[in-house]
Parts: C-alpha cells; sequence; structure tokens
C-alpha cells in the first residue's frame, strides 16, 4: 500500500517536470514579435492587479486560504482580461480617421468610408430626398435613438434612428421656422407661423403657446424643463413645460436676433444680433450677463462645445472665430470660410456648414484645423447640421430633405445609461421621468458659473402685473362676490334689501384688494427709482432710518417711550445697521426645533432654503410687544447687537418681519446651552469652569468696556458653539451707562424707573432686596435676579445702574460650574430671597481654596470690594488665583473641554415641514415628543423647550404670570356628567394647569401642584381621554389667590378644596403625552 502512494507521487512529480519542460520550450519557440506582446500584456496587467497578493504559505487556516486563493485567481483573471482589452480595443482612442503617409484626412470621400465600416455602420449613411417640403431643420434625443426633423412647408417626422422606422408623420399646412424634443422623445416642440405647438410622440397636438407670437428660433433647457424661444426682434420667452407659466419675458433691445444656442454647462442662452453682437441671458434678469462684440457684421451661426468653455461663432465676413468664455476673449481665427450653421460633436469635433459643402474640424493639434470635408449634391443648400450623440454620424439637414455622413472619431463611444440609454424599456423610462421631474433645477440655478449657485445675492426685482391683468382680475373677482349665494337667515333676518346691502359689502371690500393704479410721470419716476435700487447691493443701498427704526414705528404704530436717561449716552436719529433689515418671509426658511422660550419671544433653529444658511431665529410677537410695553427693549437689543463686534457674543445677521412677528437671525450655536452640559455632567470639574469662566471674563469685559449691563447672566444665556466656545446671548435686558459707547436711537434706552419686568429671576444681589440703591432695575432671570419676582407682588424696588451685578451673576454662575445648582437655591422663592439677604452660603467641600476664594469674593455684599469692580477694573479679576494658566491675551485660542451629547437627540430624529409652520397658529405635542427631556431628572430650563409653536400665541400669553412659559397646550373638551365644555388646557412651567374660555378668552380655573407627587396624578382610559385626579389647592376664578407683602412676611389665603377628577377628551389623541409632560414636571 505504501509502495503504490510513493509510486504515485513520483509518476506526478515527473508529470510537472515534463510540462515545465514544454513550457520552457513553448518559450523558446514564439517568435519575438509575439514575445514582444506578451511582455507588453504582462506590464498592463500589473497595472491592474490590487497591489502584491496575499501570502497564502503563511496562513494556517484552511478555509480563510481557501478563500483568498479563489479570490486571488479572480483577480488575476480581471487584470489579464483588462490588459487585453486595453492592449487590443484601445478604449483610450477616439476612433479618428486616420491615413498612410502624407495623405490628407480631409481627402477622404464618404464612399472610402462606407467600404471600410461595418454593415450596421454604414447604415447611418443615407440620403432622404424630399423636396417638396425643405429645407428641414434636425434635433436629436440626448440618447440619439430619435430624430426630428420638421420641414418649412409644414411636414413634421419623427424617426427611430436605430431601425431607420418612421414614426409618426405629421403635415401642419403652414410654415415651421424650427423644431425641439423636450425632455424625451415622447413630446416635441415645432415653431409655427403664428405660434409654438406642442405634439406628442403619436403626433397629437398638445398645446398651443400662443403667448410667445412667431417664433424663430426654439431650444429645451432639459435639466430645468424649460422652454426657450426668440423671435427675429430680440422677444426671449422661458416658459416651464411642467405646469405652462411663463418664467421670464425678456426684450433684448438688440436688433433683429437670427441665432440662438444654449450652452450645456451652465444653461446660459447665447444670441446673435444683426449688430455682430453676441449676447448671454439667464431667466432672472432682465439685461445680459454678457455682451460680445464677435464680428463687424450680423452672426450667421454659433455654437458651444460640451465642455461650456469653447464658443464658436461666424459671420458674414467670412471668419470663423472660437472664444474662450473662462477669460471672453478670442483664442483663434479660421478665414476665408462663412458657417450658416456650426455643432459641436461630444468629443469637441467642430462642423460647419455653407452653401452644399460641410466641412469638420478638429482639435488633434491644440488649434482647430480641416479633419474632414464634404460635398453635397449640386442644388443641396444646407438649413441645418447636427451631430448625432453617441455615434459618429453628421447629420445634416438641407433644401431638398435630410442626409448623414460618417464622422469617425465624433461620438463618445460608451452611453451612460443613467444619463442617456437608446435601449431603454418603456418603465426605464417612465422611471427616468419621475427622477428628472424631481431632479428638476429651478431657474435661479442658471448663471455663468455654476458652481457660484447658493452664494449669489438673490433678486429682488418682482415682476409687476399690467393695468390690463389687474382690472381683468379686479372684473373676475368682482363677478364671483356678486354670484355669491348668501345663506338663508331665520325669520325676519332674511329681507331682500338686507341680502342687496350684504351683497354690496363683499363687492366692496373685494375691490379694496386692488390697489389703485398709479398716474402721471412722477409716480413713474418714483417707481423706476426703487426698481433700480432693488437690484443694488446692500452695501451701495442709501440707508435711511425707514430701516428698523421707521418700519418698527409706522408698520407697528408703536409708540417709544421717551427715555429719562439722558446724560451723555450717545444718540443719532440716523446710522446705518450693519445687520440689514431683508425682505424675506417665514416661508423662506425652514423650521426646526425650538432653541428656548421667553416671556414674548421664541428662538428656533432656521435653515435658509435657497442657500441652506442656519440661524438661531429669534421670533418675536407684534401684538404681545405692543401690549407690554417692551418696544423700547426691542429697538434696544436690535440696536446693541448690530453694534457689538466680539468672538465671545453673537452675531446678528439680519432682521425681517411680517403682520404678526417680528425676526432676528442671530448665530446659531450648535452646542446648546451651559446649562444643559452642567446638567447632563452633574457638575463641571475645575478645568472646565476655569475654561467657560475665563472666557465669559473676556466678553464681560468688552460689554463693560463698551459701556453696558448685561443684567442676565446666567448658564441658559451662555451658549456653546459646535467647537466648545461660549458666547453670551439675549440682551432683551440690556442697560447702556452714561458712558456708554453704542449709538441709540431716539427713543430705545428702557426706562427702569418704572421698574418694568423683564423675564425671569435669577441671582438677585442683596442690595436689591434690602432696598438700597440697587446695581440693575429688576431685570434677570427667577434664581439669578430674583428681585423680579417681588414685582409679582407689588414690591417696587428701583435705583442707579452699575456693571457689578454683572459680576454678582458671574459669582452664582461658577458655583453652579462647580456644584450643579444655583448658591442660594430652596423650596420656593421667598425662602431663596431670604437667604440672599442672609448671604447664606454653603460650599461644598470638593471646591478648591482658589474656587471658594474667588466665589466668595465675587458674592460679597459690598459690590465695590467685588472683583472687577475696583479702581483696577478686570485687572484684579484676572489676576485672581483661580485663573492660573489663562493666558488672556489669547483667552478663546485654549481646547475647549469635550461636550457631554444630549441623550435625547441620539434617538429622537426630529422631523418638521418649515415651508407649512406658522408662528401663530400651528404646533402640537409633536415638539415635545421629538426635543423633551428623556429623563426625569432634566430641570425647568430643559422642559422648556417642551413648549409647542402654540405657546407662542398672545392670546394665551395673558394668563400666564410674569417669568412663566407654556410647556403644553391644546384645545380639549372638559366632559362632565351631562355637558361637555370646550377649554384650551395650558400646561406651564410653574407648574400649573389652566383651563381657558377659548371664545371669550377667561380663565375657568387653573390647578397648581406641589412637590408631592401624590397631590396629582393623570390616568388614562384611551389615546384620547384622560382625567387628572388632584388633592391639592385648586383656585377657580370665583375664588382668587391672594398674596400680600408686609414687613417681609408672607400671608398666604389658600382655598382647601377635597380630591377633584378633571375628565378631559383631546381629540389630537395626545393623552400620554399630557401623562408624560405632567409628570416630568412632577419629577424634576
Amino acid at each position: 500500500m505504501i509502495q503504490s502512494e510513493r509510486n504515485k507521487e513520483n509518476l506526478q512529480r515527473m508529470t510537472m517536470e515534463v510540462a515545465l519542460e514544454d513550457n520552457n520550450l513553448m518559450e523558446k519557440v514564439l517568435p519575438p514579435d509575439e514575445q514582444e506582446i506578451d511582455v507588453e500584456l504582462e506590464a498592463k496587467e500589473k497595472k491592474y492587479l490590487r497591489g502584491e497578493g496575499a501570502k497564502l504559505e503563511t496562513l494556517k487556516d484552511k478555509k480563510l486560504k481557501t478563500q483568498l486563493a479563489s479570490r486571488e485567481k479572480l483577480y488575476g483573471k480581471s487584470a489579464k482580461a483588462a490588459a487585453k482589452i486595453e492592449k487590443w480595443l484601445l478604449p483610450a482612442s477616439a476612433g479618428y480617421l486616420e491615413t498612410d503617409g502624407l495623405e490628407k484626412t480631409w481627402r477622404v470621400k464618404q464612399t472610402d468610408i462606407a467600404k471600410e465600416v461595418d454593415i450596421l455602420s454604414s447604415r447611418n449613411q443615407y440620403d432622404i430626398v424630399l423636396p417638396d417640403f425643405g429645407p428641414y431643420k434636425l434635433d436629436f434625443t440626448a440618447s440619439g435613438r430619435h430624430m426630428l426633423a420638421g420641414g418649412r412647408k409644414g411636414h413634421l417626422a419623427l424617426v427611430d434612428m436605430m431601425s431607420m422606422n418612421l414614426i409618426k408623420e405629421i403635415q401642419v399646412r403652414e410654415t415651421v421656422r424650427d423644431v425641439a424634443f423636450l425632455h424625451n422623445d415622447q413630446f416635441f416642440a415645432a415653431a409655427q407661423k403664428k405660434y409654438s405647438y406642442i405634439y406628442g410622440r403619436d403626433g397629437t397636438e398638445l398645446h398651443c403657446l400662443k403667448e410667445r407670437g412667431p417664433v424663430a428660433r426654439l431650444r429645451f433647457l432639459k435639466n430645468h424643463f424649460l422652454l426657450v424661444s426668440v423671435n427675429k426682434t430680440g422677444q426671449l420667452h422661458y416658459q416651464d413645460v411642467t405646469y405652462g407659466d411663463m418664467v421670464a419675458s425678456i426684450r433684448t433691445g438688440k436688433g433683429r436676433t437670427d441665432v440662438m444656442e444654449v450652452n450645456p454647462y451652465n444653461g446660459v442662452v447665447a444670441l446673435g444680433h444683426s449688430g455682430g453682437t453676441v449676447t448671454m441671458w439667464k431667466p432672472t434678469s432682465q439685461a445680459p450677463l454678457v455682451q460680445m462684440q464677435c464680428h463687424p457684421g450680423p452672426v450667421s451661426s454659433l455654437a458651444f462645445h460640451p465642455n461650456g468653455h469653447l464658443m464658436a461663432t461666424s459671420g458674414k465676413e467670412r471668419k470663423l472665430k472660437i472664444w474662450d468664455l473662462r477669460k471672453f476673449e478670442e483664442v483663434q481665427t479660421i478665414h476665408g470660410f462663412h458657417a450658416k450653421t456650426l455643432s459641436f460633436s461630444q468629443k469637441g469635433l467642430l462642423a460647419a456648414g455653407t452653401g452644399s459643402f460641410v466641412q469638420v474640424l478638429g482639435d488633434s493639434s491644440g488649434d482647430y484645423s480641416r479633419y474632414m470635408s464634404h460635398s453635397m449634391v449640386k442644388g443641396y443648400q444646407i438649413e441645418k447640421v447636427m451631430f448625432r450623440p453617441y455615434e459618429d454620424v453628421l447629420g445634416i439637414g438641407h433644401s431638398m430633405g435630410w442626409s448623414s455622413v460618417l464622422i469617425p472619431g465624433s461620438g463618445e463611444p460608451n452611453f451612460d445609461s443613467w444619463v442617456a440609454n437608446p435601449f431603454e424599456t418603456t418603465k426605464q423610462r417612465r422611471e427616468k421621468e419621475v427622477h428628472l421631474l424631481l431632479d428638476k433645477l429651478p431657474p435661479e440655478t442658471i448663471m455663468l458659473d455654476p458652481s457660484k449657485i447658493g452664494a449669489m445675492r438673490p433678486s429682488r426685482r418682482k415682476e409687476r402685473p399690467t393695468r390690463g391683468e389687474i382690472e381683468a382680475e379686479k372684473e373676475v373677482a368682482v363677478e364671483a362676490a356678486k354670484g355669491v349665494e348668501l345663506k338663508k337667515k331665520t325669520k325676519g333676518r332674511n329681507k331682500p334689501s338686507k341680502r342687496t346691502k350684504k351683497k354690496k359689502e363683499l363687492v366692496e371690500n373685494v375691490k379694496k384688494t386692488f390697489p389703485e393704479q398709479e398716474q402721471g410721470a412722477a409716480a413713474k419716476k418714483r417707481r423706476i427709482g426703487e426698481d433700480a435700487a432693488a437690484d443694488l447691493p446692500s452695501s451701495l443701498k442709501r440707508r435711511k432710518l425707514m430701516t428698523m427704526e421707521n418700519e418698527f414705528d409706522s408698520k407697528l404704530s408703536l409708540q417709544g417711550n421717551a427715555s429719562n436717561v439722558e446724560g451723555s449716552i450717545s444718540r443719532s436719529k440716523s446710522f446705518a445697521f450693519k445687520a440689514p433689515q431683508e425682505n424675506f418671509t417665514i416661508q423662506d426658511f425652514e423650521l426646526d426645533k425650538i432653541y428656548g422660550v421667553g416671556s414674548y419671544s421664541k428662538v428656533v433653529r432656521a435653515t435658509k432654503k435657497k442657500d441652506g444658511g442656519v440661524y438661531a431665529l429669534k421670533i418675536m410677537d407684534k401684538k404681545f410687544i405692543t401690549k407690554e410695553n417692551k418696544t423700547a427693549y426691542v429697538k434696544l437689543e436690535r440696536i446693541v447687537l448690530d453694534q457689538l463686534d466680539h468672538p465671545g457674543i453673537v452675531k446678528l445677521f439680519f432682521t425681517f418681519q411680517d403682520n404678526f412677528s417680528l425676526y432676528m437671525a442671530l448665530e446659531s450655536c450648535e452646542g446648546g446651552e451651559l446649562f444643559d452640559q452642567i446638567t447632563r455632567k452633574g457638575c463641571l470639574s475645575e478645568d472646565e469652569a476655569r475654561f467657560y469662566g475665563a472666557e465669559v471674563v473676556d466678553a464681560l469685559e468688552y460689554i463693560h468696556t463698551m459701556g453696558l449691563i448685561h443684567r442676565d447672566i446666567k448658564p441658559e444665556n451662555l451658549l456653546l458653539t459646535s467647537d466648545g466656545h461660549i458666547k453670551i446671548a439675549d440682551f432683551g435686558s440690556v442697560k447702556p451707562m452714561q458712558d456708554s459707547q453704542i449709538t441709540l436711537l431716539p427713543n430705545a434706552a428702557s426706562d427702569d424707573k418704572a421698574c418694568t419686568f423683564v423675564g425671569t429671576a435669577a441671582y438677585v444681589p442683596p442690595e436689591v432686596l434690602n432696598s438700597s440703591p440697587a446695581t440693575f432695575g429688576l431685570l434677570g432671570s427667577v434664581d439669578y435676579y430674583n428681585a423680579s419676582y417681588l414685582k409679582q407682588f407689588f414690591f417696587v424696588i428701583c435705583g442707579t445702574n452699575s456693571n457689578r451685578n454683572d459680576l454678582w451673576a458671574l459669582g452664582c454662575t461658577l458655583y453652579q460650574m462647580l456644584s450643579g445648582t444655583s448658591p442660594f437655591k430652596d423650596a420656593s422663592e421667598w425662602l431663596i430671597f431670604q437667604r440672599i439677604i442672609a448671604r447664606d452660603l454653603k460650599f461644598p467641600n470638593h471646591f478648591s481654596e482658589a474656587a471658594r476664594d474667588l466665589i466668595d469674593r465675587l458674592l460679597d455684599t459690598d459690590p465695590s470690594r467685588r472683583p472687577g469692580a475696583g479702581p483696577e477694573g478686570y485687572a484684579s479679576l484676572k489676576r485672581h488665583p483661580f485663573f492660573k494658566g489663562v493666558d488672556w491675551k489669547k483667552p478663546r485660542s485654549q481646547t475647549p473641554p469635550k461636550l457631554a451629547l444630549d441623550p435625547s437627540s441620539q434617538s429622537a430624529s426630529p422631523e418638521r415641514d418649515g415651508s407649512q409652520w406658522n408662528p401663530t397658529h400651528v404646533g402640537d405635542a409633536s415638539a415635545m415628543q421629538n426635543n423633551g427631556p428623556s429623563s426625569t431628572s432634566e430641570s425647568s430650563g430643559s422642559i422648556t423647550r417642551l413648549a409647542s409653536i402654540d405657546s407662542f400665541d398672545s392670546r394665551w400669553q395673558q394668563f400666564l404670570e410674569p417669568g412663566e412659559s407654556v410647556i403644553m397646550l391644546s384645545a380639549v373638551k372638559k366632559l362632565r356628567k351631562i355637558t361637555n365644555k370646550k377649554v384650551q388646557l395650558i400646561l406651564t412651567n410653574k407648574p400649573r394647569l389652566i383651563y381657558v374660555d377659548p371664545s371669550k378668552l377667561v380663565a375657568k380655573g387653573n390647578i397648581i401642584w406641589s412637590d408631592n407627587s401624590s397631590d396629582l396624578n393623570v390616568q388614562i382610559s384611551s389615546p384620547s381621554h384622560f382625567k387628572i385626579c388632584t388633592v391639592t389647592h385648586i383656585h377657580n376664578a370665583s375664588h382668587q389667590l391672594f398674596i400680600f407683602l408686609a414687613d417681609q412676611n408672607l400671608t398666604v389665603d389658600f382655598i382647601w378644596q377635597p380630591k377633584k377628577v378633571l375628565s378631559i377628551e383631546d381629540s389630537k389623541q395626545r393623552a400620554l403625552q399630557w401623562r408624560k409632560a405632567i409628570e416630568t414636571l412632577q419629577n424634576r
């Protein structure tokens, strides 16, 4: 047995040796030419191999070794196949005509070429003679499969060029000046004697385009679905074929126009005029983008290279010129040739036709020179030449029909099936048509340099309707109003006189919607001036006071309070805003998540639809601003943000407004609030607090140097950029000092002598609570400037203004960074005030000595002893040991701490339709679902983000207390035993529930609960039905809650009621969302 196995091994070894000897003999026998070919193939094969092969002998895993071996074998086969294709099929070669010796390619005749090519290629050489209908214009589809021929005497023919079969033939019996395919072979357009028509593939007339009038040339922009036409007088029209609207109608004013072509690179239309000029146009401009003097006489033809960088023109002076459109200069002139028609091929060959002679130019040596030529039969007059895509064929339309010639190397040899597939099925064609419609580009994207799309300033010129159009629209509206059938009312209210009177009122209301036509030369001159100014860049406009000041006062009729702080504050009646007031609307933005909610505003993440710019859009309710006398604060915030310029302060980009709201587009800080970082991490490390504190100090120093007091420094107003740097936001409480460097408009400074309440309260200095001269005017947040809470109970305190209250707030903020909670936090606001007055301050054990000393000194009850408030200013604050190691020359050059991500943002994926967002009427609990906190540990700052857009409706603001914001609201039914009552249920961050009669706008009651979760619970019986069960205090509208302040003691008259059940039906089926929102407030 063993011997037989050894014999088998020896036999195999001998067979291998013999095979190797045979191979060596074969190598010796191969002739030298074949050996060179093998060496060349091996070199090409190495180029296609994927690097070095796997070292299989070092592998121990047999399965892996087998798999890698099979893959290596496949790689080798594919590399050999690619090498053979490169060697024998020559894919890099354009397939140009090559001649032997000194023979010229342009001397080769078509009959000679037809003999040398294959049978299928020779079929592309044809001559269709139709002398009774010519001359003919031609057009090919993008795939080259179909050709459209239009005879001037009314003959239209659609031909399948693969099978050379006639698909459809139409005799329109009137002059046809030009033809063009639309996006595919199913539709085509014909410019006829009086109007242009669109036909289907079966010859059915689909549309008559009467708005264009007599048309000389037609072209179709396939990426924009625009049908472009021009008449002899130079009237240029753009019409969208998807919905039939006329996008633009431009009067060029350049004289007779016989030539029109489209640049395939950018969609710009070029017109050749009788004066020798070539102008380039786009639909969004009434003036030419470019005007070139190409020839001394009329331009007879022009064409664009497929790459869009070269343009060829020909004139009557017998010169053909090549232009470089990147520099707009002439690069070559060919003398002695006048071309009536020009056409570039896909590979860059240029065909020129005139009379009965066609000449094709190639650029093999850099400049265009003669490549091929062809003479037609005597008597043929060439009308149009056009290369067929993906074929080496030149189509020629002439006076006797249409013909073709073979031009080797003119067509792209390989088609992209996603772009143009000559063999596509009906299903593929329909799918492609859908994709083309979805990818349709707007007319605004047509420009000389498409790479600048999105960076260009949009045109503000709006086409005004003519007087006749307005009158016609008015007549239609009046007739419709007269035909309205009024609803019959009850007996005694249905008199004919009353119905007639009602109809007259309807007609008059319709007429009021149409503006009266301005008459006279003065009005016309004013309109021309406005139009001219509208197209100027913002930097060149004459800025007047009618930007923010007059727009705000005249449109809203807001009366700003006369400032009592005259002093040395700089005031001006006119100055230029850096951030302009734009003519945008809310529909120009796609709105996303809510950043925050204030007493009269919301901040929403907004993306501009045209350029993709992301902003934090602050939306302010005009009605509420007027009602609550907030005009001065809004003006002051806008002016201050416009003039401040520091990397640590949010930037204002522009403002705009509508009938309901004011909008400020601020810098979007994607890192969120510093408060969120403290909440997610529990507390910050000392290095993190030092980094953030140093950047806050740097920004505060700049603000105070400009003569401003922020008055609302808190972690919620310290925003983080995407790379983790601090920016101070919310200047709604800002106060200019006597030495302010900010230029103010009249009535723009706030009047704090009346102790106007703004925002919530947070970190109030003790000098305010002790009724000593205050360092601010009762502005700020609940835990930061709690004196404003006293304003709710008619506790009036006034005083002078200083920047020292910002230093107190800085100390509170540093304390919260390191501990995770505010320094004077307690069970109620009143206890917080008592702790501030008593300076009941306790430091956690983990505070370092430097941090403890800095915070202790910033929270000094004597404002003059706080670091940064003395004669040395901020130098003493920066020298403190806590900030050791901070480079104060470049405080923002340090590496920021790593941001803690929001857990809920990883699971939630909010989807909002910004185009349908209405800041006063749209919103539901989806905001809570998408942006709500992920756990019950989130604080009230995060809960504020649950508020829906409806909370901004000024109707519900009147039921809120100062500093209170809406968490959730909905129109619901309050279920009773016999009847149901429609109410507006409002959940606030107090926390409390308010139910309001929406028709009478009267509060019907509210529910306030304590921190004890057993006081209130929500029971769900169905997705739309839930019950609110409570044993806490219920204050009905007939039993008001009175709170008095006397000798700083709080006396409360509570009305106790036994357990009560409130049954609610929510038609939007948000019972679960209501329970989650209430439980989140209970457990915060």
